[in-house]
């Protein structure tokens, strides 16, 4: 039968109708075929976007675009050229069916972002026009038919059975976005993709090593640090030993102190003694000569026949007072030998406490200086210690940070991922469920056609 046996006037002359009829349909698959390259979307700042740039930006094939002006192009070369309004009609309607469809889905998006806008963006010129070509391509080629006589079963079936298969192709076809945004590319493409394993938590082996050595270093800054605090012990211990020094040279020194006080003491008690010896000296030669001048006395007045009685008495006072006092000469001349002792022994002790004393001054120096030496080597030595340990513990701390944020970023971008391709994945099923679906339309629509064509040719055997 062929695509003319399905219309009522598959070689009707060019009248008014017809004529009119190719006219609108060439104007709406020249609209088709321009209106692509006009603006779809204006936005404040940015200007208007026609549909390549507009794919282009939604990450679409902008392939599309294209083929939908080459079948504007066919369409108007189809209604220019063809003598028979059947190949006309059927190739507008099944154009204008598909681009209907598409160009809905996507004028049906552009209308729901632009009254989310807030005034920010509006419809361009461009979809308005490519929704009244696909209305010329479908409504002139069935107002025609029904004018020329009504259209026949098969007929009825064959555009939309065309159009349901394309856009179950165009459906199967067209990437696939998520609610979000992400691209996820064709739909069975997007079925094949496989999640990416989240990072596990055991670094791995350079990581793991770097943290090692780190670690490593942090224990021998410890040990260095022990054995520090042994060497600050033996300091301390030194610095201890020099002020016990220190104390007991202080202690030897008062003891010299005191020592030298009693030998002053001693010399002072000498000199008294020397000062009475001579003292005792003086009145035993004072005595001396009254008891010589009194023996004068007495031999004068025997000689001059006086009474002799009392220079007798006289000279045994005297004798008697310079007795006396030769035993208080002995005695201060002994209490003088015995000092002398004393103050030599005092002497001698003094001499070597003052002895000890410098011995332990000079040993206490010796220790300070060497305490004071140790000290200050151990300081510098516990500053550099501690500062090794705090850089190999900021070193360790570092390191693992900076793991810990790469595994954590790791982690979240295979977790988004794998987020991401469930949602592509699930968007990807419900799309092929609908190309499905479109697909058994279109094969029931062509099978009915086909069973319909069946009968009629049944029909027409039995009659021949």
């Amino acid at each position: 039968m062929g695509v003319h046996g399905m219309f009522a006037d598959p070689r009707t002359p060019r009248d008014a109708g017809t004529s009119a009829e190719r006219v609108l349909i060439a104007v709406g698959g020249g609209l088709l075929a321009t209106a692509p390259y006009l603006p779809w979307v204006r936005i404040v700042l940015l200007g208007g976007f026609d549909l390549p740039a507009l794919l282009s930006a939604t990450q679409t094939l902008t392939l599309l675009a294209y083929v939908a002006t080459a079948a504007g192009v066919a369409v108007v070369l189809v209604a220019a050229l063809s003598r028979s309004m059947g190949p006309v009609r059927v190739t507008a309607l099944v154009v204008g069916c598909v681009a209907g469809v598409g160009g809905g889905f996507l004028v049906t998006e552009l209308i729901e972002a632009v009254s989310g806008s807030h005034g920010i963006a509006e419809l361009g010129i461009g979809s308005i026009l490519a929704m009244i070509g696909c209305a010329l391509l479908i409504v002139p080629p069935l107002v025609g038919n029904a004018r020329a006589g009504g259209l026949r079963a098969a007929s009825l079936w064959w555009a939309p059975a065309v159009a349901c298969v394309a856009l179950a192709l165009i459906v199967a076809w067209v990437p696939v976005h998520t609610d979000t945004g992400a691209y996820c590319g064709t739909p069975i493409g997007a079925l094949f993709k496989s999640s990416v394993p989240v990072p596990s938590e055991t670094p791995p082996s350079d990581v793991a090593a770097k943290l090692e050595s780190d670690q490593a270093a942090v224990q021998a800054a410890e040990s260095a640090q022990a054995t520090q605090q042994q060497t600050d012990s033996q300091a301390q211990q030194a610095q201890a030993n020099a002020d016990q020094l220190s104390t007991e040279a202080q202690q030897a020194d008062d003891t010299a102190s005191a020592a030298s006080s009693t030998v002053d003491t001693d010399q002072g008690t000498v000199d008294g003694d020397q000062g009475d010896v001579q003292g005792g000296q003086a009145t035993v030669a004072s005595d001396q000569q009254t008891l010589q001048s009194d023996q004068q006395l007495l031999a004068s007045d025997k000689q001059n026949g006086f009474d002799t009685t009392t220079d007798q008495q006289a000279i045994a006072s005297d004798n008697q007072t310079l007795a006396t006092d030769q035993q208080a000469l002995q005695a201060a001349e002994a209490k003088l030998a015995q000092d002398q002792v004393t103050l030599q022994a005092d002497t001698a002790a003094a001499a070597a406490a003052q002895q000890k004393a410098t011995k332990l001054d000079q040993a206490a120096q010796a220790a300070e200086q060497q305490a004071s030496t140790q000290g200050d080597q151990t300081a510098t030595s516990d500053s550099t210690v501690a500062q090794n340990l705090d850089a190999a513990k900021q070193q360790l701390a570092d390191d693992q940070q900076e793991w810990q944020t790469i595994h954590d970023a790791q982690v979240s971008a295979a977790t988004a991922y794998n987020t991401t391709l469930d949602r592509c994945q699930t968007q990807a099923t419900d799309q092929l469920a609908v190309a499905a679906v479109l697909a058994a339309i279109g094969v029931l629509l062509s099978g009915a056609m086909l069973a319909r064509r069946g009968r009629r040719m049944d029909a027409q055997t039995q009659q021949w």
